[in-house]
């Protein structure tokens, strides 16, 4: 299994040129990019082309394999920029999203609002003055008298609880509550 494996190899050039130029074939040019073309050999063809010479300037190809440090840190420092820029663009579209819903919720509740209290008005109590105040001030007496003791103003407050009870039924069989 010859030719399997690639090896490399190692070609020093006596550069006799006082431009620092070198000469070299489209082949090696194509060879050093790293896009290897294979040639459609047939037996039909025997003539062999011989390519034109391409003149390539050492400082020129150096500078083109590889980019600087500066070079690679300016390309990454504008692609942080321009995802900062588009998720700053997001998070405003999608805040300024939030205050047109927000606003439309209010305007919903607001009409939801005014529809409720024009259709339930309130009616104002016709009767202001509060029920069995004597019976409650009874029980907070009671209270008052036998603290740590609460079960002893059972009949206090069950006496309380009936007086409001048949206060409302009251207010009720009269219409003033609802």
């Amino acid at each position: 299994m010859m030719g399997a494996q690639q090896s490399s190899r190692r070609v020093t050039i006596d550069n006799e040129e006082p431009n620092n130029v070198i000469k070299l074939s489209e082949k090696v040019v194509e060879r050093l990019k790293g896009s290897i073309v294979k040639e459609d050999v047939s037996p039909a063809r025997t003539s062999v082309k011989q390519p034109a010479p391409v003149f390539v300037d050492q400082n020129s190809y150096e500078k083109t394999q590889r980019p600087s440090d500066n070079e690679i840190r300016a390309q990454y420092e504008e692609v942080i920029k321009q995802n900062n820029q588009y998720w700053e663009n997001k998070v405003k579209s999608l805040m300024e999203n939030h205050f047109k819903i927000d606003d439309i919720y209010d305007s919903e509740y607001k009409k939801a609002l005014k529809d409720v209290e024009e259709n339930f008005p309130r009616s104002p109590i016709k009767n202001p003055t509060v029920p069995c105040q004597d019976k409650k001030q009874v029980v907070l007496e009671c209270y008052q008298k036998n603290k740590g003791q609460p079960l002893l103003c059972a009949r206090e407050v069950q006496d309380f609880s009936n007086c409001m009870c048949n206060t409302r039924v009251k207010l009720q069989a009269d219409g003033k509550l609802t």
